[in-house]
């Protein structure tokens, strides 16, 4: 993978939702309050990944890990518990006495025990546990299977019990059992098929309430709010081993269910929930206390209204999945497994928008913002740093000698200097401008012919060619702050030594090119086109949304030239792409509406680096191995494996 893993905890508050029936149509925002997302601890372990309890007295959430490989190659996993309220605390591994072997879902008994799925390891048969968390004494409960007419047996091999809930209605634990441990090689080849088990709390007597085909795996579990229906997830279309069993519907199945005789419940079989395509499995699945239904995938927490219609998604910064979750009170917890973004900065301004330029001498991040307008009615951009380096540091503005006026793109000449696209102002053609950093001196790039270009949009230097490449879109006067566009959309290339400006490719006049970047090895070139959004609130169908790749060589007097090929669809469903950057690797970095998508340097998508909603991502800058995500009123990071492509050398005097 191209980013660097972490696993990592987020929470996010829960609304209380209005109390709705049934099938009400509902959005996300009635059930959750997206600007209170927070990271709350990364490892660069996968130690938050099931069984989250949360634990009140102490503020303190307990979770359990993926599967872990000891040095003798047996399998292992650990409980941790972490204190949430505190900043910055360390996940505190729980050693308990005997270890629950294997432990997977979990759930509060009372003050001072919690429930945990033990999958067992190699003989030893799957169980559940009772765990003092004051003492770290764990005890097996002493279940027995109820057989036809009235035998019992006291020593169930259960393959690998997965998720449990507990509840007073109906008066004992639901639990699940997948075989999961046989496929994930800890525990011999299951004697007993998929299914669902009720215990009786006071009996202890387990009795098999639904069991499932044997290539289904049911995962999570929930009665509904009122009792009156058991939702369970099935993760079959993931074997266990590696592989994928296409012929397993990705859904959660949904039971109609009552009190039987003695009080166990009875199941009958309703229409299931399908989890969606493309978000991986469905995990675990929990309800609110207004019914609405969580289920955990790859890309977040998908959220149905009690009667089953598909609310939105709770979507997590990361390739995911999100195993579990846990409520404390209103905050819901979130446990994923891979890389994590972090919240670098916000602002109640669009003031991370564009132009991001790393300066490593000073740790700061220079940018652009969105347009404002004044008290007169005209329209600004201004540019900011902010120290990256030093936690809750506020962005500066930066005040330039004269204005870049409209400041959009920019990247690194030298160590003092940063190049910005103008877009102009009025009757002020756009340019290309020298920043000073040291002295905040801006000065117009004298590029010949003097064009009357629109609105310059992105700006890259190539030491391989010898010059800068910049696109010049008509956003200016579909923005009303220039005359209507002379030239044509285009990319051009300034020779930096000569400073003569060819226009290498013209575009069609609908269209709209935006970032743009050469390949590593100078071969490519990658142009963004957002022109699907016109740039005054329309858009424009006809418009491909795509990244246009052209191959890329040198011509006469060193001005490239340009072959078209075929383009990199960017997706329909994400917004128009905006910038476009490459790796040291050649990955190509493509920013959207909801976060950077990553492809290879042959243009096969490989994923998305996601941001919270809203967004969009509108530019990326590296800073070593730090990729930071402009989102208009938000800075997020990311560590990644590869830093940017060495397109250009700042310590290259000619320039």
């Amino acid at each position: 993978m191209f980013w660097k893993i972490f696993t990592f905890l987020v929470h996010v508050s829960l609304s209380v939702a209005q109390n709705y029936a049934g099938n009400t149509a509902m959005s996300l925002s009635d059930i959750v309050d997206m600007s209170t997302f927070k990271q709350v601890s990364q490892s660069t372990e996968a130690i938050f990944h099931e069984g989250p309890v949360f634990v009140e007295t102490t503020n303190e959430l307990y979770f359990s890990s993926n599967r872990f490989t000891d040095s003798s190659g047996g399998q292992n996993i650990r409980i941790s518990k972490l204190n949430v309220t505190t900043p910055n605390a360390t996940p505190v591994t729980v050693t308990t006495n005997p270890p629950i072997l294997m432990a997977n879902g979990g759930a509060r008994i009372n003050l001072k025990e919690i429930v945990y799925c033990s999958q067992g390891y190699n003989s030893t048969p799957g169980s559940l546990m009772r765990l003092n968390i004051e003492t770290l004494v764990a005890t097996k409960i002493p279940l027995q299977i109820v057989r036809p007419f009235g035998t019992a047996d006291p020593n169930p091999d259960f393959s690998s019990p997965n998720d449990v809930v507990l509840s007073d209605q109906y008066d004992g634990y639901f639990f699940t059992d997948p075989p999961y441990g046989y496929y994930q090689n800890f525990r011999p080849e299951n004697t007993m098929p998929p299914a669902v088990y009720f215990a009786d709390r006071r009996s202890l007597n387990v009795t098999r309430i639904w069991f499932f085909p044997s290539n289904y795996r049911p995962n999570g579990l929930s009665p509904s709010a009122d009792g009156s229906r058991l939702y369970v997830a099935n993760s079959g279309f993931q074997i266990g081993n590696g592989s994928t069993d296409p012929s397993v519907p990705i859904v959660m199945h949904v039971f109609a269910m009552s009190k039987g005789s003695k009080g166990v419940p009875v199941l009958t079989e309703m229409d299931p929930i399908s989890t969606g395509t493309g978000v991986g499995v469905p995990d675990t699945v929990k309800v609110d206390e207004k019914g609405n239904i969580y289920v955990t995938v790859s890309n977040g927490v998908r959220v149905y209204t009690p009667g089953g219609v598909y609310i939105d998604t709770i979507l997590i910064p990361s390739a995911g999945p999100v195993a579990n979750i846990a409520w404390a009170g209103k905050t819901l917890y979130i446990l994923a497994e891979t890389f994590c973004i972090r919240q670098v900065s916000q602002s109640n301004d669009a003031i991370f928008h564009e132009g991001p330029v790393f300066v490593e001498t000073t740790n700061e991040l220079y940018f652009s913002s969105n347009r404002f307008i004044n008290s007169n009615g005209e329209e600004h951009i201004r540019i900011s740093k902010l120290n990256v380096a030093t936690p809750n540091a506020v962005p500066v503005t930066v005040t330039t000698n004269p204005p870049i006026l409209m400041a959009n793109g920019g990247a690194r000449i030298n160590r003092k200097e940063i190049v910005y696209c103008s877009q102009g102002y009025n009757t002020t053609s756009g340019s290309l401008m020298r920043l000073n950093i040291e002295t905040l001196v801006a000065t117009k790039i004298p590029l010949q012919p003097n064009l009357d270009f629109s609105s310059p949009n992105d700006v890259v230097l190539s030491d391989q060619y010898d010059g800068y490449f910049f696109t010049d879109p008509p956003y200016g006067f579909y923005q009303n702050f220039r005359p209507k566009n002379t030239l044509p959309p285009s990319v051009y290339f300034a020779d930096k030594r000569t400073l003569n400006v060819t226009r290498i490719w013209e575009f069609p006049a609908n269209y709209r090119p935006n970032g743009l970047s050469p390949s590593l090895d100078g071969s490519r070139l990658y142009v963004a086109n957002s022109g699907f959004q016109i740039g005054n609130g329309s858009t424009d169908a006809t418009v491909p949304i795509v990244v246009h790749v052209f191959a890329m060589s040198k011509g006469n007097k060193g001005v490239p030239v340009l072959t078209e090929l075929d383009p990199i669809s960017t997706g329909t469903d994400v917004g128009v792409p905006d910038t476009v950057k490459v790796d040291e690797k050649g990955n190509i970095y493509v920013t959207v509406s909801n976060g950077v998508r990553v492809y290879t340097p042959g243009g096969v998508f490989i994923g998305t680096i996601s941001i919270p909603p809203p967004g969009p991502v509108a530019n990326i800058a590296w800073a070593g191995k730090t990729l930071y995500m402009l989102a208009e009123k938000v800075l997020y990071s990311v560590q990644v494996k590869n830093r940017a492509a060495p397109l250009h050398d700042i310590d290259n005097t000619n320039w």
